[in-house]
């Protein structure tokens, strides 16, 4: 009965409506968003290894590039997402809502392994707040519902914490090797896996530094070693390939089409800082408001770390300080993404400040009511803002109509989802320069068009090729704000161009039908 009457508490209630709300929220995401590239990518190793049975990337052109080789082995993303998606597809089958299903099911763990985490530390009542207000902001909501590995990143760097910090007064040695287990696949899932690494670290050294002995040093290093073992076996198959892969990365995408590379910012902190906030941040909420409370809260937490000495305190306001301060500085794309890792930390931070400067419990509701009506505000702003869905249904459809049986085309990797992942769409930002492939489409998107503005300038012979190409031998024959589609001089007449029942389709059916070749 004490567990029922517990269950039922207005806490609970709160909770329940909370996940209820980014259950039902992340699901319209889910089935609303328009696929997207980075989605395609990094679905397709995945689905690589389930038909080919090797974690190539056949959708993305390497020939000529730092990225060659990419079709027979994927180097330039950690490899656990690819992994962890396999046994899921397996499972339930292959299609772009079941991969963001899987990104929403690691976002219900992350709220699980935040609630365990901060109970242990603090009390129940901050850790439900911590819940709803991470479970209704609205970035967490959107990122919870596209195909990317940061979310899967961010529950196993939760995890470990949590394992950590409710395991360490009973069984220490397991809950060093098995936190450092979690944080080690972080790892391998994405680099951001460093942030929960450096705070598992600092809590080990604030908690039980005394206790550390050779045998606990070992149980902290032997995932690690584990899984760099297993990597480099991998990478023992086309060590150049990995490499030139890995360099690439590590100067990022949006370096290559004239933005900063993920280290840029290093030397400039404050100029670091800048950009952190008004890029990922207030670019992000259509406002200043949000972010701006956020911040605030972990100022004012770190004060309060300093003057109170409270354990709770002094491990939120550090693992708060180290999360800001590595992205702030070690990431120079400033990716929306990337907010995931934040977002809970800084949740956090604020609800334990409400909480611990003794507010009333009517002012700290009316709070919360007042931050999440600023959510909904930003979410409105951010549907009405997406408008490439039919954009996108529009030049699949004429692509599907006029594409010849097995013939390849030059577009954007977001269109395997419709025409397949195994070399049916080549992502090729050079538009043919380098592999010499000439098919009958060719579809510029928005980073394609960004990479040739740049690079034109800076290469003659490119700037010659596309002027060519684009101007002479292929002819446009559909566009939108989002895609402009080519199509060869000598096919472009006989081509059938009746779209207007995709531009009133249901994105929902379309999506849930998309397979690579339908042989999943």
């Amino acid at each position: 009965m004490a567990f029922l009457r517990r269950f039922f508490s207005v806490r609970w209630y709160c909770i329940a409506a909370a996940l209820v709300a980014y259950g039902g929220c992340a699901l319209v995401w889910v089935l609303s968003m328009k696929p997207g590239n980075n989605e395609a990518w990094f679905a397709n190793p995945a689905v690589d290894l389930l038909v080919r049975h090797r974690m190539g990337t056949p959708t993305i052109e390497g020939v000529g590039t730092a990225l060659a080789g990419i079709e027979q082995h994927t180097y330039w993303t950690m490899p656990f997402y690819s992994l962890a998606q396999v046994p899921w597809y397996w499972l339930f089958g292959f299609s772009l809502i079941l991969q963001r299903l899987f990104t929403l099911f690691c976002g219900v763990g992350v709220l699980i392994s935040v609630y365990l985490l901060v109970k242990k530390l603090s009390t129940e009542w901050v850790a439900a707040l911590s819940v709803i207000l991470i479970a209704c902001d609205f970035q967490f909501v959107e990122q919870s519902a596209v195909g990317r590995m940061d979310m899967l990143c961010a529950w196993l760097a939760f995890s470990g914490l949590a394992l950590y910090v409710n395991l360490r007064e009973t069984r220490f040695r397991d809950a060093l090797l098995l936190s450092n287990v979690a944080l080690a696949v972080s790892c391998m899932t994405h680099p951001n896996g460093a942030l929960g690494l450096s705070s598992l670290w600092v809590l080990i050294l604030y908690f039980d530094r005394k206790r550390l002995g050779w045998r606990e040093v070992g149980l902290i290093g032997a995932p690690y070693v584990a899984v760099l073992a297993m990597w480099g076996l991998y990478i023992s198959r086309a060590p150049q390939s990995f490499l030139s892969q890995l360099r690439a990365n590590v100067q990022g995408v949006q370096a290559d089409v004239g933005g900063n590379d993920r280290f840029s910012l290093l030397l400039h902190p404050r100029w670091a800082l800048r950009s952190e906030f008004h890029y990922r941040y207030v670019a992000a909420y259509h406002s200043a408001v949000i972010p701006g409370v956020y911040v605030l809260g972990l100022l004012v937490l770190i004060v309060l770390a300093w003057r109170t000495r409270r354990t709770d305190h002094v491990v939120f306001a550090a693992i708060g300080s180290i999360y800001f301060a590595e992205l702030t500085l070690l990431e120079g794309l400033k990716r929306t993404a990337y907010l995931v890792h934040s977002i809970p930390v800084l949740a956090i931070a604020l609800v334990l400040v409400m909480c611990s400067i003794k507010m009333p419990r009517g002012a700290i509701g009316a709070v919360v009511v007042l931050l999440l009506s600023f959510q909904g505000t930003a979410e409105v702003r951010s549907r009405h803002a997406d408008g490439g869905v039919r954009d996108y249904l529009s030049v699949l459809k004429v692509l599907e109509a006029n594409r010849m049986p097995g013939e390849a085309v030059i577009a954007s990797a977001e269109f395997a989802y419709g025409l397949g992942f195994e070399g049916q769409v080549m992502d090729d930002w050079h538009i043919g320069y380098y592999s010499g492939k000439s098919p009958g489409f060719i579809v510029v998107g928005g980073l394609a068009r960004n990479w040739l503005s740049v690079h034109r300038k800076d290469s003659p012979e490119l700037g010659a090729f596309v002027d060519e190409r684009l101007g002479r031998e292929y002819v446009v024959v559909l566009e939108s704000p989002t895609y402009t589609v080519y199509a060869k001089r000598e096919r472009a007449a006989g081509l059938n161009l009746d779209v207007s029942d995709a531009r009133n389709g249901s994105i929902a059916n379309l999506l849930w039908e998309l397979r690579p070749d339908g042989r999943l």
